[in-house]
């Protein structure tokens, strides 16, 4: 998923503690491969396939949860 500060924080934390292995994107990386089609389209289902891209090819890792040192707030 593309990293959107907070947002994404909560997603990554709701991801993980379900099992799932999740890779945080930089914006600047998928923004990286934008040359790869002719028109210069930026939407969601464009940041998708970019992501997917990134990661067939290698460049992007899972990441691992942040420290409990800096724990994620609570939401009520």
């Amino acid at each position: 998923m593309e990293s959107t500060g907070h947002y994404s924080s909560i997603l990554f934390h709701f991801f993980h503690n379900s099992n799932f292995e999740v890779c945080i994107v930089n914006p600047i990386q998928t923004n990286s491969i934008k040359n790869i089609k002719v028109r210069k389209v930026k939407n969601d289902k464009v940041d998708a396939y970019r992501i997917a891209i990134l990661y067939k090819l290698g460049e992007i890792k899972p990441t691992k949860p942040p420290s409990a040192k800096y724990p994620l707030p609570s939401i009520h």
